[in-house]
């Protein structure tokens, strides 16, 4: 029977402590059914049999599915002791459901890291055939190991988990960035995870490398959050974390004690609101300008207009033109290179020069159809923070003339809401105080050094209260206070503002 080489075929073991973290980290019970596309050196195996026995289950090899190539991994299978006719020798890329009748809620693995040069001429020419009609498009220079998580994709369940040990290529190639961006489409929550420690060294290479883990497979469409992290053990104990963070998340608003109360009724910001990342510089440190270096450039005021850069700007419940102009310590003012061009052709041959040539070949301006049209002009109806110096907050956008950097992020009032707008207030109001603080807390993505963040995907579950009914006396308080907070910060009394804030919420909703 024929052996590979593992440098020839890409296999690369992975060290136990990893497949134990990813492992705990996507089985959920004792009745999951685990499927290893590739399982080599059968530690993925062997974690999940663990994890398993630690839930309860009596016959885990039962529940855990395997494919892989080299007949040496067989051989481990039986030092192992892990035989089982769930075990098929063969190439996991000509599997089908139909065929090998798998359906599963994890997959769990590690794809063989080849590039796609070193592959047999005549099997890559079959590779692209059969994938040529998927829904995914993979471009032609995809490493293997991106055809493996994609083929995988039909083993997986409705709501299902997987979690993969990937090439830290997956972050900056063009190939990489697109399999993420489709993958996204796919799945309600994906982390990348990735890690500067080289732990594939004894094995032969010293590839980086990053750990994939998908969540709600079919349920939905997220951002990537991406964390990374100089040691491995640092990276497992992160992944550990969330385990915890997701083991006490309530799951529905409906679960969170004191919301049942004729007079108001709990949502979430995702109910309310379109979220959406801030626009993409791609040069934010050449191309934005504190106060003091905007008025003595050449481009003020002609040329530069007002924009949000950093979440520490939105310190008020609302913002505005006129307070964003008070902000000295960060950049506000956005260089308008397309207007420059157009109006002043010798001054923008010398802003020109004040950008690297490397610059303007990278990926986020050589996707432009013009260099310089970062700015989608798409004012939102509120801002929220999400690296949380206390928790997200949610900033009214008054007059809604102003845009920001993906640093912050845009929240659109949806269609049923946009005649609604006392509703940004209230939400503003509660964000500021915390309201439901215990339970946004919970919906935190630890982010190294006590610093949490908060995706998009954890944003919109977000809980908030609304009131049953609406009456003009509400209305009324709630924009009289609303001003009066805002008035408070603006003269630095927020203990003012945080008084009346917790005041007024206390006498509507009384959790």
């Amino acid at each position: 029977m024929e052996t590979y080489d593992k440098r020839k075929i890409g296999a690369f073991y992975t060290p136990k402590q990893v497949t134990d973290a990813l492992s705990v980290w996507a089985i959920r019970g004792p009745e999951d059914k685990i499927l290893e596309p590739s399982f080599g050196g059968c530690n993925f195996l062997t974690s999940s049999v663990d994890a398993l026995n630690t839930l309860g289950c009596s016959k885990s090899l039962k529940n855990i599915y395997g494919f892989d190539i080299d007949p040496k991994a067989f051989e481990i299978l039986r030092k192992k002791r892990l035989q089982s006719k769930n075990f098929i020798l063969g190439d996991f890329l000509q599997s089908t459901v139909k065929t090998n009748k798998i359906l599963v809620p994890i997959i769990l693995g590690n794809p063989p890291f080849l590039p796609i040069h070193k592959l047999d001429r005549e099997y890559k020419t079959t590779l692209f055939k059969n994938f040529k009609k998927h829904v995914f498009k993979i471009p032609r220079r995809s490493s293997l190991w991106v055809y493996f998580v994609i083929h995988s994709l039909q083993f997986l369940s409705v709501g299902g988990r997987m979690a993969w040990v990937v090439p830290d290529s997956i972050a900056f190639t063009g190939y990489g960035k697109e399999f993420l961006n489709q993958l996204s489409q796919q799945f309600k929550g994906i982390t990348l995870v990735r890690i500067e420690e080289r732990f594939f060294n004894e094995s032969g290479t010293h590839e980086k490398t990053s750990l994939l883990l998908c969540e709600g497979f079919g349920q939905g469409q997220c951002e990537v959050n991406e964390v990374s992290y100089i040691l491995l053990s640092d990276a497992l104990k992160y992944i550990s974390q969330l385990k915890k963070l997701q083991s006490t998340h309530p799951k529905s608003v409906s679960d969170i004690p004191g919301v049942s109360n004729n007079k108001w009724k709990m949502t979430t910001l995702g109910d309310i609101f379109k979220i959406r990342i801030g626009i993409v510089l791609g040069a934010s440190s050449l191309l934005t300008l504190k106060k003091k270096q905007a008025l003595v450039s050449p481009y003020y005021p002609n040329y530069t207009y007002l924009i949000l850069t950093k979440g520490k700007q939105l310190s008020n419940v609302l913002v505005n033109s006129s307070l964003l102009q008070l902000v000295e310590d960060s950049p506000t003012y956005l260089i308008d290179a397309i207007r420059l061009e157009k109006e002043n052709p010798a001054l923008f041959s010398d802003f020109l020069k004040t950008i690297p040539p490397s610059t303007l070949l990278n990926q986020t301006f050589s996707k432009r159809h013009r260099l310089f049209e970062y700015d989608d002009f798409n004012h939102p109806d509120a801002f929220v923070t999400y690296y949380s110096q206390g928790l997200p907050k949610v900033i009214v956008n008054e007059s809604a003339n102003l845009n920001c950097t993906n640093s912050i992020h845009r929240l659109y009032l949806k269609d049923e809401y946009k005649s609604k707008a006392w509703i940004k207030e209230l939400v503003a109001i509660q964000t500021f105080v915390d309201f439901m603080g215990d339970h946004t807390k919970k919906l935190a993505r630890p982010y190294g050094n006590d610093i949490y963040k908060y995706e998009p995907s954890d944003i919109i579950k977000i809980p908030v209260v609304l009131p049953s009914k609406l009456t003009k006396h509400f209305l009324e308080k709630l924009n009289s206070t609303f001003v009066l907070i805002s008035e408070a910060i603006q003269i630095g009394k927020k203990d003012v503002a945080v008084t009346l804030a917790n005041s007024f919420l206390a006498s509507y909703f009384p959790i």
